[in-house]
Parts: structure tokens; C-alpha cells; sequence
């Protein structure tokens, strides 16, 4: 399942005479990233209190080691969380400036699917492409 329709946002519906990144397009944006960051700081929660369970009622040495390789996992996939949610409030705040869907690299437009696919995109596909070939090599 994809992301938008974990969040139970529909798709946006292009309309053929729309100009890109127009008011209604903006909007649906703004509520989809809302909806993103919403449902990572809820997640959030949960994985603190999962954090915050005293594993010294945990007897069994295997299952303490368990629970503490666990407990990294779930620490550094907070870690990654809140990361993406500031990347969600640049990607907010550039709404708010009418910056949004536009490729920081080269200009072009970043693209509808692109954006329904991943929101928090600042490169257009061909720039994004180049720079993960610019850093295999």
C-alpha cells in the first residue's frame, strides 16, 4: 500500500486547464503532508512509549538482548522520523512561499507523480537520478 492511500488522501485530480503548482494543487499538498506529519508524530508517540517500558522486568537474558536490539531499531527509526518531519516543514514552508515542486537543481517542474509518490521531493527525477550516480562513483 502506498503512503497517500495509508493516509486516506485521494490522489489529486489534474483538471486539463490547470497551470502547475495552482492554488488547488498547493492545497491538496499542504493537507497531504499535514496528514504525513501527523501520522509520524503519532507513530512517534507510540514508539516512545514502547522506549519507555522498563525492560528490568525482562528475566530472561535472550529475551532482554531481544529487547534491547529492538530498542535500537526503534530508536534510530525515530531518529529518522523526526528527520523527514522538519523535511516536511521546509517542504510546508515552501508552499507557503509558492517554491514547491520546483526542482532546486536545475528549475524544471518536479512533477505531479513524482510528488504524489514522494511529497517531500525537491529534485526533479533527472537531477535526483544524476546525484545518486554522482555518489556511486
Amino acid at each position: 500500500m502506498n503512503l497517500i492511500a495509508q493516509l486516506g488522501i485521494s490522489p489529486y485530480s489534474e483538471q486539463d486547464d490547470e497551470q502547475y503548482m495552482c492554488d488547488n494543487q498547493l492545497s491538496h499538498f499542504r493537507n497531504y503532508l499535514n496528514a504525513w506529519k501527523t501520522h509520524l508524530l503519532n507513530a512517534s508517540e507510540v514508539t516512545e512509549g514502547q522506549i519507555q517500558d522498563d525492560a528490568s522486568t525482562i528475566p530472561d537474558a535472550n529475551d532482554r538482548a531481544s529487547y534491547e536490539a529492538n530498542l535500537g531499531f526503534l530508536l534510530k527509526r525515530n531518529g529518522r522520523e523526526r528527520k523527514l518531519v522538519a523535511r516536511i516543514d521546509k517542504s510546508i514552508s515552501e508552499i507557503d512561499t509558492k517554491n514547491y515542486g520546483i526542482c532546486r537543481s536545475c528549475g524544471a517542474d518536479i512533477g505531479l507523480k513524482r510528488l504524489e509518490a514522494r511529497p517531500v521531493a525537491n529534485e526533479c527525477i533527472d537531477c535526483k537520478s544524476l546525484a545518486e550516480d554522482a555518489e556511486k562513483v
